[in-house]
């Protein structure tokens, strides 16, 4: 048996399709976002009174990302018609994620407008 060359010779390396895509990725940061005015808001407001409305409100966050992750399996993040989607769901959490601090307040229509419309998008583009 004869080596040709000591090194080994091999195809070249494909993309990895599961690969994550950066607006994906930079879309994962709106939630980031949402995760750290959560906890801050449990920070001043810390009594069971307080962790029961963080945990309100950490619901429709945990929904949103959920439905974000299963478009991202779902649908080719590459096409430009789904790129719209993505910013819009990031652009309304990150929106939902500034409210947090007033959503038992005069902020909760924004928050629940909000929720409802990404939600909607989401479902007629699917």
């Amino acid at each position: 048996m004869a080596m040709g060359g000591g090194a080994e010779t091999s195809a070249p390396a494909q993309p990895d399709p599961r690969r994550p895509n950066y607006l994906e990725l930079f879309s994962d940061l709106a939630y980031i976002f949402a995760m750290i005015t959560l906890s801050k808001e449990l920070l001043h407001n810390l009594t069971w009174v307080g962790l029961g409305q963080v945990v309100v409100l950490l619901l429709p966050f945990t929904l949103i990302w959920a439905l974000s992750a299963w478009v991202g399996d779902r649908l080719d993040l590459n096409k430009p018609s789904v790129v719209p989607l993505i910013t819009g769901t990031m652009a309304g959490s990150l929106l939902m994620a500034g409210a947090v601090p007033e959503a038992y307040g005069d902020q909760g229509l924004l928050f629940a407008v909000t929720y409802l419309s990404i939600h909607y998008l989401s479902i007629i583009h699917i």
